[in-house]
């Protein structure tokens, strides 16, 4: 066993657990801004459902609140995958940080290489998690009566400005 080359690979991995890490942030992020597209939209066509109820246009405000059931069920499912970034992130940055400081110190180079694998194997588990599987068992993906009670919430709220 070369340590000079196991050393070398380790310093590799860590590098590439700061790539991920930095992916990650970035997956992140890009999650966090089309959580807030979502939201926006809903509450644009939430006043869109306000005018059709108040022109009468059930049907259409009817549709509408389909599609804003639609809007939901993607906002629910932007945030599950925000969180899962959230708790990768921060399980990444923190392994990342202290790999750092040991790598610095350079005492125990055996324990770091060893650190530097599991690292490396956080990142992999991290970089596809079986996100689809627990949502869908978790009953995101439910659609049923959603428009309905879309149209009812905001029915509602207009009928208490009234």
């Amino acid at each position: 066993m070369d340590l000079h080359s196991d050393f070398a690979a380790a310093n590799e991995q860590l590098l590439e657990a700061r790539r991920g890490l930095i992916t990650l942030m970035a997956e992140q992020r890009r999650a966090a801004r089309d959580i807030e597209a979502l939201e926006a939209d809903i509450a644009r066509y939430e006043g869109y459902v306000s005018e059709a109820l108040d022109k009468h246009e059930d049907t259409l405000a009817q549709d509408i609140a389909e599609k804003i059931a639609g809007m939901e069920s993607s906002l629910r499912h932007q945030c599950r995958i925000n969180e899962v970034f959230d708790g990768q992130v921060t399980r990444l940055a923190g392994t990342v940080r202290r790999l750092d400081s040991r790598r610095r110190g350079e005492t125990d180079r055996v324990q770091y290489i060893l650190d530097c694998l599991d690292a490396w194997a956080e990142l992999e588990d991290g970089a596809s998690p079986q996100l689809e599987r627990r949502m869908r068992e978790a009953g995101i993906t439910e659609r049923s009566n959603a428009g309905r009670r879309v149209l009812e919430r905001i029915r509602a709220r207009s009928d208490d400005r009234e």
